[in-house]
């Protein structure tokens, strides 16, 4: 059977909205990609680390509980899981404080086997930790070698700009490894310093899309390209939004049967699996979750 990983950081969001916590929920990009693809009912599993404290119990609970496999996450005893403080402004969007408890040696656990079909999505700053990177480059040219078809989404926000000259190699190499690349008009302007779309795209086998909030969504796949029309969405948080879009993207594939042989052969269906990642985030975005509604799962569960 086709399976689906996710490989990134988890963090617990508090959530605030004019100075006060508003909510709080299991969190990280791709945790939240893996519980809209669970809530789906696709065999997703989620590589990840935890501390051994109360509220990675109540992360795991969460995620087993959303129908996504818990068996690859790291558990560091003494440890506290990471705790993230999400701060909506009057848009809705997002600026961070973060707080770590990592110990020196990480992702000491073995990796599970990737098999030809399978996907595999990564990326944010998380895949660009030195602490972390060798095991991950490993694991994903291993996938790559055995057929995977690679997501990366940079998820690079400006607060990182000023370490460019230094991620630069790595955002490069994340690139190269990827089939497909999916980056927010907010990772253009966080990369402008070091690359633009047609830089980009020479660093990129496969698909390049990039997603502009309201605005069109551009996709270029080989010599095809074109712009998508976002839909109007109710905006009650946009935390989950480009997750969400990941998520929608992934289904699509799954849902289309759309695996690495059939991307660059140029046979994908773009205008469907484009409106479906589209009305994934637009479900994320009607609630102040960081993933699809259950209720909109249900409609369109496999």
């Amino acid at each position: 059977m086709r399976k689906i990983y996710t490989f990134g950081e988890t963090v617990y969001d508090i959530i605030f909205q004019n100075d006060q916590p508003v909510r709080a929920v299991a969190g990280g990009a791709m945790l939240n990609t893996a519980v809209s693809l669970g809530r789906m009912g696709l065999p997703v599993s989620l590589i990840s680390e935890l501390g051994n404290d109360s509220t990675a119990k109540l992360v795991k609970d969460f995620l087993i509980t959303n129908g996504v496999n818990t068996e690859h996450i790291h558990i560091y005893e003494g440890r506290k899981t990471a705790i993230s403080l999400a701060f909506l402004d009057a848009h809705k969007n997002a600026s961070y404080t973060f707080y770590k408890d990592y110990p020196k040696n990480r992702l000491d656990k073995e990796f599970p086997g990737i098999n030809a079909n399978d996907i595999v999505l990564f990326g944010s700053f998380y895949s660009l930790n030195g602490n972390i990177r060798k095991k991950l480059t490993v694991f994903l040219r291993n996938a790559k070698k055995n057929g995977a078809l690679i997501i990366y989404d940079p998820n690079l926000r400006s607060p990182h700009k000023d370490q460019l000259k230094e991620l630069m190699p790595m955002v490069r190499e994340n690139l190269a490894l990827a089939d497909v690349v999916r980056a927010s008009n907010e990772d253009l302007a966080t990369l402008s310093g070091g690359l633009n779309i047609q830089e980009i795209r020479k660093h990129i086998e496969g698909v390049f899309m990039v997603t502009q909030g309201e605005k069109k969504t551009l996709l270029f796949a080989g010599k095809k390209q074109g712009a998508f029309d976002v839909p109007q969405a109710k905006i009650e948080s946009t935390i989950g939004a480009g997750d969400s879009f990941n998520a929608g993207l992934i289904y699509a594939f799954y849902r289309k049967g759309v695996n690495r042989e059939r991307l660059f052969s140029g046979d994908v269906p773009w205008k469907d699996v484009i409106d479906i990642a589209h009305a994934f985030a637009s479900s994320a975005c009607g609630s102040i979750e960081n993933y699809i509604s259950k209720k909109y799962a249900e409609r369109f569960r496999l």
